[in-house]
């Protein structure tokens, strides 16, 4: 396993799950313009009215490409992002005992996959809803952005470290 993450962290595969994740973003910009309102994905939450307010939006052909989507493009996000982040995680720390921070991005991306199956469920489901499927979806939701959150932070954290640890030893 070792040795898949430091191949991650190589430039070349860098840079193929950073173009990844960019091609991800402009189809989601596509995606949103074309349902005329903005996806579930990047609400920080999200209630009964506001899911079939968004539905009803969408319409039955937006719905059935959202959930298309849910199953091809937003699954190939999460396999990108999830590899770039390992790799950038692994270029960033020089000791074995923190390499488990990989950990972080995976399981943002494992959350992230069950939270497109849930979208998908919902979009095919509507008008069929229960307060307790929007509930755990928007839960879903909401551990998502805590742990990109916590991607974030750890990279920069790592980074910050790293340059610190760098304008220390110039100094010596």
């Amino acid at each position: 396993m070792s040795d898949w993450f430091d191949a991650l962290s190589k430039g070349r595969n860098l840079l193929i799950s950073l173009a990844g994740m960019l091609l991800c973003l402009v189809f989601f910009g596509a995606l949103e313009r074309a349902l005329g309102a903005g996806i579930l994905d990047l609400m920080p939450s999200y209630s009964m009215n506001e899911v079939q307010a968004r539905f009803e939006i969408y319409g039955a052909d937006g719905r059935r490409l959202y959930a298309l989507a849910s199953v091809s493009l937003d699954l190939l996000f999460p396999i990108s992002y999830s590899c770039f982040f390992i790799g950038i995680i692994i270029r960033l720390v020089e000791s074995n005992i923190l390499k488990w921070l990989v950990v972080i991005p995976m399981m943002l991306a494992s959350v992230d996959l069950l939270e497109n199956i849930q979208f998908c469920i919902m979009l095919n489901q509507f008008p069929d809803l229960s307060e307790s499927q929007i509930y755990l979806a928007s839960l879903t939701t909401m551990i998502k952005h805590q742990l990109t959150l916590g991607v974030y932070m750890c990279i920069v954290c790592l980074a910050a470290f790293k340059v610190f640890q760098k304008l220390i030893f110039k100094l010596k």
